[in-house]
Parts: structure tokens; sequence; C-alpha cells
């Protein structure tokens, strides 16, 4: 992809553009060592990635259309 552009691209934009026009010429190709070495790491699905409790911020709809910064 020869082009600059001025400000990130959209993701509409980004899905437009084609394989053609990306430029991987700085990309290192992967050799066989690479594939060797490599390991699946597969994702701990115990953590909690949700805040629940007292602790955790809440913001009704109605509050966050007004423009609203803190819990209060």
């Amino acid at each position: 992809m020869s082009a600059r552009y001025d400000s990130p691209l959209a993701p509409e934009q980004i899905a437009a553009v084609r394989d053609e026009d990306i430029d991987f010429s700085d990309i290192p190709e992967l050799d066989e060592d690479f594939w060797t070495r490599a390991e699946l790491v597969e994702p701990d699905r115990t953590d909690q990635i949700t805040p629940y409790g007292s602790n955790a911020p809440f913001w009704p709809i109605s509050r966050l259309r007004e423009g609203a910064t803190r819990r209060e």
C-alpha cells in the first residue's frame, strides 16, 4: 500500500483495500525455523473480563447521553 494517509483509515476503508495494493515488503517472510518454534497459546477462559460487584462502574445510558464523566 504505497499511498500515505493523513488520518487513520475507517474499518470500511480498510476492508475496501485490495490485497494486491498492500505493500508487504517491510515484513520478513516466516521461514521454517519460525514454524518449528511456534507454540499455540490458548487463552485462559477462566478469567473474568467484565467487572461485577460494588466497585464496578455503572453508567445508565441516559447519563451517558447527558455527557456524564464520573459516578455520583
